[in-house]
């Protein structure tokens, strides 16, 4: 017989470690100001089927600060891609707002939102998650997302592999090449910053932004002076 007691200690302490840095954590300290309820359920701190869950659920309530519901279960929806959350709102919301659940699914490096689908009141059920979408920063997002939901294993195409950028000569994937070289030697600091970057890339893509077009600083101006005199 194997005595399981010592794991389920260890993944109980691992759990509490992870719900304290939180609470101490400016982001803990913003829900309790502003009276909004606790935004991830109970049952997520053991990250019950995969590791990654906490680190998700966490993230996305970092860029999601407005969250009025309960995050009650973060799945991966395409491996290494994308993610499906569930939020789940108090009585009181859902019945101003006519939904009681709501499924985002976000990219896994940033957790923007890039597909949405509502479980409405009264059993009107589901949308289809391409009505939902709400935004697409890569092409190629949607057939990743197809991939995910038919019957095909065919793996999806990576999303840095949708990238277009200029001079490619010197940049991978808009990172300096130079840099990567010089981060490569650095051992586990260096894939730690390597992936910072890819996020960082992945940020702040251009194509079908969620912040809107493309604008040069003087059209923003232009753009906001116009706004100010509305």
């Amino acid at each position: 017989m194997t005595n399981m007691w010592p794991y389920l200690r260890l993944r109980e302490a691992e759990a509490l470690h992870w719900r304290q840095v939180y609470e101490e954590s400016f982001l803990a300290n913003f829900f309790r100001v502003t009276s909004l309820p606790n935004p991830i359920a109970n049952h997520l701190w053991t990250s019950p089927d995969d590791e990654r869950q906490i680190i998700i659920a966490l993230r996305f309530v970092d860029a999601t600060s407005w969250l009025c519901g309960t995050i009650t279960d973060a799945q991966e929806a395409v491996k290494n891609e994308v993610w499906r959350i569930t939020v789940v709102y108090p009585s009181m919301l859902s019945s101003e707002r006519g939904i009681e659940r709501e499924v985002f699914y976000v990219l896994e490096s940033t957790c923007e939102v890039v597909g949405r689908s509502l479980s409405r009141l009264h059993g009107q059920g589901l949308d289809d998650i391409q009505h939902g979408v709400v935004s697409v920063r890569v092409t190629g997002l949607l057939t990743s997302l197809d991939t995910c939901f038919s019957s095909s294993d065919a793996s999806p195409i990576p999303l840095l592999a949708h990238l277009k950028w200029a001079n490619r000569e010197e940049y991978e994937n808009g990172i300096s090449r130079l840099w990567l070289k010089r981060v490569a030697v650095e051992s586990t600091l260096g894939v730690a910053k390597r992936a910072i970057a890819e996020r960082y890339v992945l940020a702040c893509v251009v194509g079908n932004s969620v912040s809107g077009q493309w604008m040069h600083a003087t059209e923003m101006a232009q753009n906001l002076q116009g706004w100010l005199r509305e």
